[in-house]
């Protein structure tokens, strides 16, 4: 589905590629990443400053992992993410149920009414930590939601297994037509996702997994500035409008029809 320039972004930050826990399934990948590390508040302030000098608004602003709350200076990473509210329409921030939020991030988190905190609940085995977490939440009047990921009713019907990357041998048009079903082309159409600097269409990237080719056409680094604000706006807007990535052709998708699993499994 092709973005128009007129709509609104979505921009998720990725601000650790470290987790707590090692899902098999993990849509973002982090079990396979052989860089784990927490991104340096340089690089992720740096780059959304850049981003937002380019982009007007944003529909949903969120922050994600890895496990976001491993990192040192989450804080204050919501403290500078917190100076662009006006020009967001909701602030998301998304946590495992492993770990409790310090006295300091709640504080921070409670600079506006658009803030929503999604808590993922893997069971009580793995995510330990969620009835203090809510709790943590509900004393200080953040808005939370608990979506649960395991058992009867699981949050969107389950897990996508996304841990197959061999060779499928497929055409162009094959390619295309897997692309075309992929959430990453239609639900989050206008999402754009910023690793480290760099900006890119899925969790398939090179920043993320080793195997994946480093290919500079399917990305667009915030941090070169060599680059002018009138390419880098172009540049977004070409990368979402993309018919397929290379990786397409290791790639099942992650689509509506994809088969669902309803346990968490570990690594």
């Amino acid at each position: 589905m092709e973005m128009k320039k007129g709509e609104l972004l979505n921009l998720t930050v990725l601000v650790t590629s470290k987790c707590s826990l090692k899902c098999k399934m993990c849509a973002t990948y982090a079990p396979y990443c052989s860089r784990s590390e927490n991104y340096s508040y340089e690089h992720l302030t740096k780059s959304v400053a850049r981003f937002f000098e380019n982009i007007d608004r944003v529909g949903m602003f969120t922050i994600s992992g890895g496990e976001p709350l491993l990192h040192p200076q989450l804080s204050e990473l919501v403290d500078f993410f917190s100076t662009y509210i006006d020009r967001i329409e909701l602030f998301e921030i998304f946590t495992n149920g492993t770990i409790v939020p310090t006295d300091r991030l709640l504080e921070s988190l409670k600079f506006s009414s658009k803030v929503d905190v999604l808590v993922d609940n893997y069971g009580p085995e793995l995510s330990r930590k969620v009835p203090e977490i809510a709790n943590a939440f509900s004393a200080s009047g953040i808005k939370h939601r608990i979506r649960k990921y395991y058992g009867d009713d699981t949050h969107l019907g389950g897990w996508i297994d996304v841990s197959d990357f061999t060779e499928k041998h497929r055409t162009e048009k094959e390619n295309e037509n897997i692309f075309k079903r992929c959430s990453f082309s239609t639900t989050w159409k206008n999402l754009i996702i910023l690793i480290d600097g760099t900006v890119h269409m899925c969790y398939v990237n090179s920043r993320l997994l080793d195997f994946v080719p480093d290919k500079p056409d399917e990305y667009i680094n915030l941090l070169d500035d060599s680059l002018s604000d009138s390419e880098i706006k172009e540049k977004i807007f070409n990368l979402r409008n993309r018919k397929f990535l290379t990786y397409c052709s290791h790639c099942n998708g992650f689509c509506e029809d994809s088969k669902r699993y309803t346990y968490p499994e570990q690594l």
